[in-house]
């Protein structure tokens, strides 16, 4: 019922066409959609976990993420780094190309 209510304005038969991209690079807040009619609450927004404070324990942390596949060059490409990608440093420019894909080669309506 809920999926059925955004048929033509979120998505169609077999395409989507709305998604949200808030994933907190930009301003470290995570804020979902709401479907309007199905819940008279506001969005709760959610705050990203971060490393910081760890330094002042003497703990350090790097993390990155790889593929195994073809993949693993043109992600190295979009984040600009010839290194491992660290999702802390690199998420912001990787997160602006998925937009700007999901925009210009499935036109899909960004929140």
């Amino acid at each position: 019922e809920i999926t059925e209510s955004v048929r033509g304005s979120w998505h169609t038969t077999g395409k989507l066409t709305q998604r949200n991209m808030d994933s907190g690079y930009d301003d470290g807040i995570v804020t979902p959609s709401i479907i309007g009619g199905y819940c008279q609450e506001p969005p709760v927004s959610r705050t990203m976990p971060t490393f910081d404070g760890l330094d002042e324990l003497g703990i350090k942390v790097k993390y990155t993420i790889s593929s195994v596949y073809l993949e693993n060059g043109k992600l190295k490409k979009i984040a600009g780094t010839k290194s491992a990608v660290e999702p802390t440093l690199h998420f912001p420019a990787i997160m602006k190309n998925i937009e700007a894909e999901a925009i210009n080669k499935y036109n899909y309506q960004i929140r």
